[in-house]
């Protein structure tokens, strides 16, 4: 779209859908890219909930906040990824000249999380701090 200002908005349904904000997409990238540990949790503990039992509709939560880790991790970094590959599935993912960064990424998620099983109620209403 081209404003008779002369300013310019991208409002294809990709970007409408996907919002090009660089944090969100390194956050949502960095997310991606630990999913494989995600799912080894998931598939080597019990899916039953820590705070109320329930057995039905479980996340997997980090008891320490994803958005902390991953500021933890930012904070000292230099050369910080902008630009990511889409994926099939409507986002994105690290670029190959990235790979040494989503490496480091990958294992300080490994050595620095805490990963529980939560119901989505107990997930959703916790505190987030």
């Amino acid at each position: 779209m081209i404003r008779d200002d002369g300013t310019t908005e991208d409002i294809s349904y990709r970007c409408c859908i996907n919002e090009r904000n660089i944090n969100k997409n390194l956050y949502d990238v960095m997310r991606d890219c630990i999913d494989p540990q995600i799912k080894l949790f998931r598939n080597n503990n019990i899916m039953r909930c820590e705070f109320c039992s329930k057995t039905e509709e479980i996340h997997i939560d980090h008891i320490i906040m994803f958005k902390d880790l991953t500021n933890n991790f930012l904070k000292n970094k230099k050369n910080i990824p902008t630009d990511f590959d889409d994926n099939n599935y409507n986002g994105s993912m690290f670029r190959d000249i990235d790979k040494d960064f989503a490496d480091e990424w990958f294992k300080y998620h490994l050595e620095n999380t805490q990963l529980r099983p939560l119901c989505k109620s107990c997930n959703l209403t916790r505190t987030k701090k």
